[in-house]
């Protein structure tokens, strides 16, 4: 199993046309301490704006990276808030939004930092049955012929990836989630998997092209809303991620080691406001 961080933080460079710290950079930055109410953030092709973010999440942003795979650091990266507001002269692309980032952090809070290959428990993503044959809930791309066993459909058939998260009680401790990838490889199934197993999960399934996917299982870990209590029900009726992955899309999860990239942090700075 090989690590797919570098491979990405290169490819990502390579396709937008940047070399390593050549960054493209935002038009206009704004960078401060955050101390009044919090409001909502922006994503746009032409803004990042975030008005609490840590310095850690702007990181993982920057690189793609799940919060494990982000390591060292001082105590303040995940203690205090900023305001950072970006924007571009023209429209980008989420890949260029991501190296404006990179630069952001290296020009404002000095951010230096590296890759490092650590051994750790790992998942290994395999085809869960002999013959090969694929669930009901994953096939090769079909464009605009994208309805499920639920009869759900999507409008936006050219959407690499996407995902829709069902209501999640506070007293339940989890939910009903509901992930759908259009036109995707698998790797972006297997990076969905990595931020909720919080471990490396290495596509030894063979399968390449694109594919639609649509994966509903009960998840343990977020409270996105509050549901009532019918729909409370309704989501118990779901099953755990290892049994959805087998039954809907005929994958599974074996465990296993392996070397993993990681990014250690080697130094940064609170910037001075603007």
């Amino acid at each position: 199993m090989r690590s797919n961080v570098l491979t990405c933080i290169c490819a990502v460079m390579v396709a937008t046309g940047f070399a390593a710290g050549q960054e493209p950079a935002f038009e206009v930055v704004s960078v401060k301490p955050q101390t009044g109410p919090r409001f909502g953030g922006v994503r746009s092709a032409s803004r990042f704006y975030e008005p609490s973010v840590f310095l850690r999440y702007l990181v993982e942003f920057a690189y793609d990276l799940p919060p494990f795979r982000v390591l060292g650091g001082p105590d303040w990266v995940d203690r205090d808030r900023w305001v950072v507001d970006a924007r571009t002269a023209a429209p980008v692309p989420a890949d260029e939004m991501r190296l404006m980032v990179r630069r952001l952090l290296r020009d404002r809070f000095g951010l230096r930092a590296h890759l490092e290959s650590h051994e750790q428990p790992i998942y290994e993503l395999h085809l869960a049955r002999e013959d090969g044959k694929l669930g009901p809930g994953l096939r090769p791309a079909r464009g605009a012929d994208n309805a499920f066993p639920t009869g759900k459909t999507t409008t936006a058939a050219t959407q690499p990836v996407g995902m829709t998260a069902g209501t999640v009680s506070p007293s339940a401790g989890g939910g009903s989630v509901t992930v759908t990838f259009r036109a995707a490889p698998l790797s972006a199934l297997a990076a969905h998997l990595e931020r909720v197993l919080k471990r490396v999960v290495s596509d030894e399934t063979g399968l390449t092209g694109m594919f639609d996917l649509e994966l509903m299982y009960f998840y343990e870990g977020v409270v996105l809303s509050r549901p009532s209590l019918g729909q409370l029900a309704k989501e118990k009726e779901s099953p755990v991620l290892f049994t959805a992955l087998r039954e809907q899309l005929g994958l599974k999860l074996e465990p296993s080691r392996g070397a993993a990239d990681v990014l250690v942090i080697d130094s940064v700075e609170r910037p001075n406001a603007d």
